[in-house]
């Protein structure tokens, strides 16, 4: 018992020295925070109460008044604020206002904070309702920037009040060594009825400013020894940015201020904190060289730096103060083994000069750096730091040092697309163009091997990622097992084959000096194939390159004001490659679709059993310009055709049926047909005739263009020929199936039709072929009527499919169809009008069933006379 009164004790006399630490802490008065009345250069801006809101509200309360005045001379720099609530949102989103601040050199004079109700001023700046704290918004990125945040939890907030608060911030980084730069926005996402912003710098002192996207010149006014540049706006309503839209996309008008005269003077107030003695490079080369490994000459060196960088050297900063652009020694962050993209670009430069290899930090923006070139000169415009490397054959590289686990050497390692930099080097002027990324090409095969139509299939995969996606895939596999990175690929494929089993576990290869990762799978699918919907009879195999369905379905609405963001590191070819257990009537072909902003392609081949589909989609920008989205999104619509393919089998004619019997009735049908055609082309051939017209002497053999209706004739039995025995036509269970479903009736009857017709055409094109070669004289005509009719019956028997038997036939062999409609509708305007006006065909077919001859004039024998 007392030794658990002693505990409790202890508990107690701890919980008392926890509250007075929190207490302390925040009751307390901040040394870097005080309380007054503003100063005197400010000017007073007058806050309009019942202001209407422009527009509609878009959030939980609107801004009656921004007033921002920065003096730059003094560097003081004023905020105030009012918003209205405007409903429980704006309660919950405003109850608690926050200001930060660097404590290393910045202090806080705090002037209001005030609720104002009915007309009436509340006051709510006691101290002890305000809090200290340090939250560190940057922790998740593993950057720590000291800085302190007093927020002021304000109670009894009310729809309706209005919230006053201003203070002033006076000091700033001493790592700008006196000078000002910053951009203002004039609209923001919430609507608001006045902005004022202000600045005043000494007479003597440059100022430079840029207006960006339409915002209004300053009014200029000179107080004593000071200029004062003032911006107001009133009544803004709200910007609403689309979806996805580019983070480098900024709608809102600005105003961007600088005193750096060009970009030489940020390069020579910021070069100086990238530099070491020789001493100290010395000291910093024997500490690291034994971690190295270096021995390869100049491209291994520079590799093994870099990845010793990349790798070994953790990404963390601590950015207070004049760290936010100042760098740790190389050697310091080499023992500590950390530091943020500064800290590791300077290590990696400093590493590869104590080598003799030229290098240099280099100032970048990550997420906006395509605009850098319209910028003006400040070291604000950059939040991010890189390393140029200069190989001995003068060419550059460039290395962001915070990417770890990268594959490939120096000239291939994947750079982002930061568009431009600064030069941290002596002499620098002005911004480098960067190149480009090389898109991250990805390569997969998949290999289908088909039991059986209707069973199931052995499956694998097979990734080849190259690139920036090699790096990603490299990252991935370290940070996980494999037993949880194939259960997301196993997830992945089982949104199409629901069934499917895994045989082996994914397995991979790097090749890191290629930066090649290769990745491999293996399943079994029990069951690939599916029955129609609308029909039982038919069954159905889909395959769907999912790689690249996720890029082929982009947004669906054309409208829009807004640049529309994709992905510009995209360049994959999905190949699919299926083994059938039997024979398939599939059509090799090949489809093109794109625009300025990307490119698909489709491919099909099929030979000896063997299918394969080839996808190839490629981006070639990272954003569709608004004009350009109708056609952009048209031209994915046209390509989403072809992104399932599939494979379908009409069990009723499967001629690998066990029980498969002759239809006796067909039969007999068949030869009453042949019989029937046989003996009508014997009447023609035996009692129709014309006679010839030319002389005997212009008789000319088969040639010229004939040659090719010749050959045409002559294979033309075969075909049919073969059309009917492969059609299973004879097969007694089809027609015993067809007639017993309702569905199936129309069918039937369309096939009774064509067996008919095939039966009747391939007698009468042996009677053509007959005429044609014996030169008869009817032959230019039998052969007319024979192309006309071969054009009505195709597309009498295409019409009647359509309208009768919709799905009896895939949309691969209702394309076959059309395309033979549209082949003799071709032959019927080339052969017809030869035939009839083409003095080689009178003079090729002069024969008639009497060998008659017609003579000439001038050929007749001379009369004799006594």
């Amino acid at each position: 018992m007392a030794l658990l009164i002693s505990i409790a004790m202890f508990c107690f006399r701890l919980y008392i020295l926890l509250f007075l630490l929190i207490t302390l802490n925040t009751f307390g008065q901040h040394k870097n925070i005080s309380y007054a009345t503003p100063n005197k250069w400010i000017d007073e801006t007058k806050l309009d109460p019942d202001a209407t809101i422009p527009g509609t509200a878009t959030s939980g309360f609107y801004s009656l008044l921004i007033d921002i005045q920065d003096n730059v001379g003094t560097k003081e720099y004023y905020k105030r604020f009012s918003y209205k609530i405007l409903n429980t949102k704006g309660v919950q989103d405003m109850g608690n206002l926050t200001i930060d601040f660097d404590p290393e050199y910045e202090q806080i004079i705090l002037h209001e904070i005030a609720i104002v109700r009915d007309g009436k001023e509340i006051n709510k700046m006691q101290p002890a309702s305000l809090q200290v704290v340090q939250r560190e918004a940057g922790m998740d990125n593993y950057l720590y920037d000291g800085r302190l945040t007093i927020i002021a939890n304000l109670t009894d907030v009310r729809v309706g009040d209005i919230i006053n608060y201003s203070y002033t911030i006076s000091g700033s980084n001493p790592v700008y060594e006196g000078n000002y730069q910053r951009i203002f926005y004039f609209q923001d996402v919430f609507p608001m009825n006045r902005i004022n912003f202000s600045v005043t710098v000494p007479n003597d002192q440059n100022l430079e400013y840029k207006l960006l996207r339409g915002a209004k010149n300053p009014h200029i006014s000179t107080i004593g020894n000071r200029t004062k540049y003032s911006w107001e706006k009133e009544k803004i309503s709200a910007i609403e940015y689309e979806d996805n839209t580019p983070a480098w996309f900024d709608a809102a008008p600005a105003v961007e201020i600088t005193q750096y005269r060009n970009w030489k003077e940020v390069v020579d107030k910021f070069e100086k904190h990238y530099r070491i003695d020789k001493n100290a490079r010395t000291a910093l080369s024997k500490k690291a060289y034994p971690y190295l490994n270096i021995e390869n000459g100049e491209t291994g060196n520079i590799t093994q730096t870099i990845k010793f960088v990349q790798d070994e050297i953790r990404y963390l900063g601590f950015e207070n103060g004049m760290n936010s652009h100042k760098p740790s020694y190389p050697l310091e962050v080499f023992n500590r083994r950390y530091g943020d993209c500064k800290d590791k670009s300077f290590l990696l430069s400093e590493l590869l000069q104590a080598q003799g290899i030229t290098a240099h930090p280099m100032l970048v923006n990550s997420s906006t750096g395509r605009d850098l070139e319209n910028s003006l000169p400040s070291p604000n415009v950059f939040d991010h730091c890189i390393v140029q490397i200069q190989l001995e054959n003068n060419k550059l590289v460039y290395i962001d040092p915070t990417i770890s686990d990268q594959g490939g050497e120096p000239g291939n390692i994947y750079f982002p697309n930061y568009s431009y930099g600064l030069l941290l080097k002596p002499g620098s002027q002005g911004l480098t163009k960067l190149p480009s990324p090389k898109p991250s090409k990805t390569d997969i095969v998949e290999t289908f091997i088909l039991d059986d139509v209707g069973g199931g299939a052995n499956f694998t995969v097979k990734t080849i990622y190259r690139g920036n996606e090699s790096d990603f895939q490299r990252q991935e596999f370290s940070e996980s097992t494999l037993k949880n990175v194939q259960q997301g690929y196993t997830s992945f494929y089982a949104e199409l084959y629901p069934g499917i089993k895994v045989e082996e576990v994914v397995s991979f290869e790097d090749d890191k000096l290629k930066n090649e990762f290769t990745v491999f799978e293996k399943y079994r699918i029990d069951s690939l194939w599916t029955k129609d919907d609308t029909d039982a009879t038919i069954l159905y195999a889909e395959f769907n390159p999912l790689s690249i369905r996720t890029h082929l379905f982009p947004t669906k609405s054309t409208e829009r004001n807004m640049p529309y963001y994709i992905n510009p590191d995209v360049d994959i070819t999905h190949k699919t490659i299926v083994f059938v257990p039997e024979a398939f009537n599939i059509q090799n072909e090949s489809s093109t679709y794109g625009t300025k902003d990307f490119t698909y392609s489709f491919d099909v081949k099929y030979k000896n059993a063997k299918l394969e589909l080839t996808h190839e989609y490629k981006s070639l920008s990272d954003h569709i310009a608004p004009e350009d989205l109708p056609a952009y999104l048209k031209e994915h619509s046209r390509a989403q055709e072809n992104l399932a393919y599939g494979l379908s089998y009409n069990t009723l004619f499967n001629e690998n049926s066990q029980s498969a019997t002759t239809s006796w009735w067909i039969v007999f049908m068949v030869l009453l047909t042949m019989g029937g055609t046989g003996y009508f082309c014997y009447r023609i051939y035996n009692t129709y005739d014309l006679p010839s017209v030319v002389a005997p002497r212009k008789e000319r053999s088969i040639g010229g263009w004939l040659i090719i209706v010749a050959i045409g004739l002559a294979i033309t039995p075969f075909l049919v020929l073969y059309e009917i025995n492969s059609s299973q036509y004879f097969n007694g269970e089809m027609w015993q199936t067809l007639f017993s479903i309702e569905e199936n009736f129309n069918l039937g009857l369309l096939l009774i039709g064509e067996l008919i017709y095939n039966s009747a055409y391939l007698i009468f094109s042996l009677f053509v072929a007959l005429i044609f070669f014996r030169r008869r004289t009817i032959a230019p005509r039998i052969i007319i009527i024979f192309y006309a009719v071969t054009f009505i019956m195709t597309a009498l028997d295409t019409f009647a499919i359509s309208q009768l038997s919709p799905l009896a036939y895939t949309g691969v062999e209702e394309q076959e169809m059309f395309t033979d409609l549209v082949k003799e509708g071709i032959r019927c305007l080339i052969w017809i009008p030869y035939f009839i006006y083409s003095i080689r065909v009178e003079e090729t077919f002069t024969r008639t069933i009497k060998e008659e001859k017609i003579i000439a004039p001038q050929e007749q024998a001379p009369i004799l006379t006594q």
